[in-house]
């Protein structure tokens, strides 16, 4: 029913290609399957559902990416990888959504590690729900992974 009703809380981490502006923003634009192809999914008003993010800048590096953070009002198939695409800043890695392209402010060695992740740079950092039987309100947050950190730490040393 939460998700359905949209009350859980979900909150998720990633990086972008380019510094979105504005740095703090509501996008609000109906998702749905691509129309040539159906692995994909596009903002679109053909046989879309209502989807909203709202995405914050959290950190920038340079002009070539940024770490933002992202919050779910709706759970659509790849909301977030579809709407940053949407605004011209698709997630680092994402091989469906993106093209690979090097960072040119930063040396090889983040150039190399951006591609051998083999995966978008998205992680779903924060989940909360109220329990539907105890009415307590949960609350779970993750830390990102290993390579997510790395790819971090080394685009800001930059």
């Amino acid at each position: 029913k939460q998700f359905a009703d949209h009350s859980l809380e979900r909150v998720y981490t990633a990086m972008c290609y380019g510094v979105p502006n504005p740095t703090e923003d509501l996008i609000d634009q109906p998702v749905g399957r691509h129309p040539t192809n159906r692995k994909k999914m596009t903002v679109t008003d053909r046989n879309s559902k209502e989807a909203q993010t709202n995405y914050k800048l959290v950190k920038r590096f340079h002009h070539d990416a940024a770490l933002i953070t992202c919050r779910l009002h709706t759970g659509r198939t790849h909301q977030i990888r579809v709407h940053m695409k949407h605004i011209g800043h698709p997630l680092l890695g994402d091989t469906v959504y993106a093209r690979y392209r090097p960072l040119k402010s930063y040396k090889d060695d983040v150039n190399q590690l951006l591609k051998i992740t083999n995966r978008q740079m998205l992680h779903a950092g924060v989940l909360g729900f109220t329990h539907p039987i105890t009415k307590e309100v949960l609350h779970f947050e993750s830390s990102p992974p290993e390579d997510f950190c790395q790819l971090k730490e080394m685009l800001s040393n930059y």
